[in-house]
C-alpha cells in the first residue's frame, strides 16, 4: 500500500518548520531546531580482548566528532551506542559506563563529549545500551539474553549461543542502566 501524498508540491514555508525550535513537553528543554542527529556505532573507544575493565574509555577522536556534529545546527544530538556492561557489547570500541570499572578519566571523557556536542546550543540525548544476544562471537563467546535463542550469522558477523538471564541478572542490568543514566545526567 503506498500512502497518498498531499498536494502537488512542498512549499518553502513547510519546510521552514524544521528550522524552528521545539519545546520538550516533560523536561521544558528547548530544542534550536527539530534536526536530530540519529544515533550511530562510532566504535571510537578503547578496546582490550583480554581486560574489559579498559574497554570502553572514549577516544580524543570521538570527543572532536561531537564538537563538529556540535557546529552542525542540530536541534538534538544522540549519541551512539554507550553499553551498561563491559562484556555485552554491540561492537568492539563502544563507549561503556559500568560502575565497577569508572574512573575519573572515563567519566571526564564523557563529560568532554556532552561539552562538545552542546557547545553550539544543541541539546544531547546518551543512549544507553545493553547487547543481549546480539554480542559478536569475538566480543562474547557466552552472551546472555531474554532467551537461549542464537541468533543466525549476519551481516559479517557470528554470535554465540545466549544463556536465559535470571530473575537477579534482569534486576542487575536495570541497576546498570539507572547507574549509566545518572552519570549521562552528570555529565551533561
Amino acid at each position: 500500500m503506498v500512502l497518498a501524498r498531499y498536494g502537488d508540491s512542498v512549499s518553502q514555508q513547510d519546510t521552514k518548520l524544521l528550522g524552528e525550535s521545539i519545546t520538550m513537553p516533560f523536561s521544558g528543554k528547548i530544542a534550536k531546531s527539530r534536526f536530530l542527529k540519529a544515533a550511530l556505532t562510532e566504535r571510537m573507544s578503547s578496546w582490550d580482548q583480554h581486560d574489559p575493565s579498559k574497554r570502553g574509555v572514549p577516544h580524543e577522536r570521538l570527543i572532536k566528532l561531537y564538537e563538529e556534529w556540535g557546529k552542525g545546527d542540530w536541534g538534538i544530538i544522540s549519541t551512539g551506542n554507550v553499553m551498561v556492561h563491559p562484556e555485552h557489547l554491540e561492537a568492539a570500541g563502544n563507549a561503556i559506563l559500568y560502575a565497577p570499572h569508572e574512573t575519573p578519566e572515563r567519566i571526564e571523557r564523557f563529560r568532554n563529549i556532552a561539552a562538545a556536542g552542546k557547545a553550539h546550543g544543541s541539546l544531547m540525548v546518551m543512549q544507553l545500551s545493553h547487547a543481549g544476544r546480539q554480542v559478536p562471537l569475538f566480543v562474547n563467546a557466552h552472551p546472555v539474553g531474554a532467551s537461549d535463542i542464537q541468533l543466525a550469522h549476519s551481516m559479517g558477523k557470528d554470535y554465540g549461543k545466549p544463556r536465559t538471564l535470571t530473575v537477579k541478572e534482569i534486576k542487575e542490568i536495570v541497576e546498570q542502566f539507572a547507574y549509566a543514566a545518572e552519570i549521562a545526567h552528570r555529565t551533561g
